[in-house]
């Protein structure tokens, strides 16, 4: 199973390549996997070979026009048209004795400690989050800087604003009008 999955992911990268040879090299192992992939006693549980025979497809279709060999591009272009047409649910069940489709919440119970994301974990950084944003806010309405206590004296000894807020002794700060 690794040898085949691994031999068509090789298929790809020289598939995707710059050289002519090497696109060519991958054009006539194509044929090969497809043939093993097709095998109905495969090692490779259906999904994965659905998966793969459609990637194989589209890139090695590619390929094949970059090559400007436009038969095998033909060829292709059928394989996955009538992969296409005949996808059905029972290419990605798991288990065809019981005929169950995992979904993704059936996958996810079954995911190994440290790969997936629980409700825990989002609780988790909901609160990392909000103590972050609470310590943000503290923060800005903290004690001003000396600069700011500085800048605001001077702004207040001007004549203006000490018309503005009446700022005289005996006098508390406030805004000339209220209204």
């Amino acid at each position: 199973m690794i040898t085949l999955e691994t031999e068509s992911s090789l298929i790809l990268k020289l598939a995707k390549s710059e050289i002519p040879a090497e696109r060519m090299e991958a054009l006539a192992l194509g044929d090969n996997v497809w043939e093993e992939l097709s095998e109905e006693g495969g090692e490779i549980p259906l999904p994965s070979r659905t998966a793969v025979k459609m990637a194989l497809c589209s890139t090695l279709r590619r390929c094949a026009l970059a090559c400007r060999r436009r038969e095998e591009a033909e060829l292709w272009t059928e394989r996955f048209r009538e992969r296409a047409r005949n996808i059905s649910p029972r290419d990605f069940m798991e288990d065809e004795l019981t005929g169950e489709v995992k979904g993704w919440r059936q996958a996810r119970q079954m995911a190994q400690p440290g790969t997936g994301i629980d409700q825990e974990d989002l609780d988790e950084e909901a609160k990392t989050r909000a103590a972050e944003e609470r310590k943000k806010a503290q923060s800005k309405k903290s004690k001003q800087t000396p600069l700011q206590r500085y800048k605001q004296e001077i702004l207040f000894d001007h004549p203006t604003a000490q018309y503005a807020f009446r700022r005289e002794p005996g006098i508390g700060l406030g805004p000339r009008y209220t209204g």
